[in-house]
């Protein structure tokens, strides 16, 4: 933005693939919430029966440990308790609590980033003389499930993973 040219209009596009899967963050994030004890979500602790159809389930919930990336142990293949080496020793509730603070910890440092970065790019508008002539538009792919119903990621018809944020600043309608 700097070494543009000032007489003329311009758009830019600035985009962030940073809450995907195993979230990765700048290390100077790595203390960020360190002693903070995040809030789970009441429907953590398993998938309800009502969720899904035989398709998702199987027949006799035969495929409820094999769909979907638990944060439980739920599923025995894939669930974050492994990638964060959670003693698997623990008992399922103990076990699901710390992989949840791994896993939300690791997501909110990677936002943490996105947020950052999101404020230095205003306050270049800021310093440039620009902000109060900046249309600002700021919305995602999609929405993110965060152990509710102890899922993790975006592939899931629920509320947490339908809903996308859209944001529009636009200096004439403040």
């Amino acid at each position: 933005m700097k070494n543009r040219k000032s007489d003329k209009p311009f758009f830019l596009m600035h985009q962030f693939k940073a809450p995907h899967d195993y979230f990765e963050y700048a290390t100077r994030y790595n203390d960020y919430l360190e002693d903070t004890t995040i809030p789970e979500p009441v429907d953590l602790y398993g998938v309800p029966d009502t969720f899904g159809s035989k398709a998702t389930r199987g027949e006799n919930d035969s495929l409820i440990h094999e769909i979907g990336t638990s944060i439980s142990k739920r599923n025995p293949r894939r669930n974050y308790g492994q990638y964060y080496k959670i003693d698997p020793n623990l008992p399922d509730d103990e076990y699901t609590r710390q992989t949840y603070q791994e896993y939300l910890k690791g997501y909110l440092r990677c936002i943490k980033g996105v947020d950052d970065n999101i404020a230095r790019l205003i306050q270049t508008l800021k310093d440039q003389g620009l902000y109060d002539n900046t249309i600002i538009v700021y919305t995602s792919d999609q929405g993110m499930m965060l152990g509710e119903h102890d899922y993790q990621d975006k592939r899931w018809m629920w509320d947490e993973s339908i809903q996308m944020p859209f944001i529009v600043r636009h200096p004439e309608h403040r």
